[in-house]
């Protein structure tokens, strides 16, 4: 017999995101790639359509679980996540964007005549607004010195020169990394955090780029931005957030593969409107708040994952 408990997320303390607890507050969309490409966090108010799939596959996730994360090919394979307000900066003035990527490689074959590719992004022609790109770990002597170089930029919607962070770390194939970029125009800011940590914070605005960010038109993608370069590798728990997460928030994020648990036959994973095991059927619906599940006096978060008492 399975019990679900909502708690107003307002004034979480900071114990219960070091249990793994995710923070919902602001939270538009969320896409777990557990054996679906389609957002998962589902509000009446916000109506997201079906991603389009151009040739992506399922693969395994950071936990060794099977059909857990978006594979890429890097020769054409993409998702697209039709455009929405609650994708742009603007929207609400901020937007913070928690993902994790692992390259297949380390020198792309599609990449842009820079060295890089756009992993991530929303943007086409006159529509640019944000996006995420990784160089090449072997760069020719007339691209840009910058091997292994991961960034986050917002650009003006006609494109030209961007305002953004970046990190240049040595990368592994395959290594798993938690990648934030949470945009701030009260503040000015983007800030990259790359496995819970902060690496780099930029102006979101200067008088060098002249960077003012708009509401576009383009979709998401993931894999490519514009089609001109595309990633070889996996991309998994992508989250969108309206608002600037704080820096507790983000570590929290990164931190959740401390709480996972084993997949075995009593381990609850709520979907929307799944029936499990006993007939029952689970419907997540909700905004501002966390949801928990009560199983065998054993609680877990949206993904099976435990949450301490």
């Amino acid at each position: 017999m399975c019990k679900i408990f909502l708690s107003a997320f307002l004034g979480i303390s900071a114990s219960l995101f070091a249990s793994g607890v995710l923070p919902l507050d602001g939270l538009v969309a969320y896409y777990p790639f557990n054996g679906s490409f389609e957002n998962e966090f589902v509000q009446d108010s916000i109506k997201i359509l079906a991603t389009e799939n151009y040739g992506a596959k399922f693969a395994l996730d950071r936990f060794e679980k099977e059909n857990a994360a978006a594979y890429f090919d890097g020769n054409g394979s993409y998702l697209e996540i039709p455009d929405n307000d609650v994708f742009s900066i603007v929207e609400k003035g901020a937007l913070t964007i928690s993902v994790w990527v692992s390259p297949e490689v380390l020198t792309f074959e599609k990449a842009e005549s820079g060295g890089y590719v756009h992993w991530m992004g929303k943007g086409i022609p006159h529509q640019h607004e944000w996006v995420f790109r990784m160089y090449n770990k072997d760069l020719t002597a007339e691209q840009e010195n910058r091997p292994n170089r991961m960034s986050a930029y917002a650009f003006n919607l006609e494109g030209g020169l961007g305002s953004g962070s970046y990190v240049q770390e040595s990368l592994e194939v395959n290594e798993w990394i938690h990648f934030v970029a949470r945009y701030d125009v009260k503040e000015n800011s983007i800030t990259l955090f790359k496995n819970g940590i902060e690496k780099d914070r930029d102006s979101l605005y200067d008088a060098t780029y002249g960077v003012q960010v708009q509401n576009g038109e383009a979709p998401i993608r993931l894999g490519t931005r514009s089609g001109w370069s595309f990633f070889q590798g996996r991309i998994d728990d992508l989250k969108i957030y309206n608002r600037a997460l704080t820096e507790e928030e983000i570590l929290a994020l990164y931190n959740e593969k401390e709480s996972l648990v084993e997949e075995d036959s009593t381990t609850l994973f709520i979907v929307k409107n799944k029936k499990e095991k006993n007939g029952t059927v689970v419907e997540r619906k909700l905004e501002n708040f966390k949801i928990e599940v009560l199983k065998n006096d054993n609680r877990y978060d949206l993904k099976g994952r435990t949450i301490s008492h």
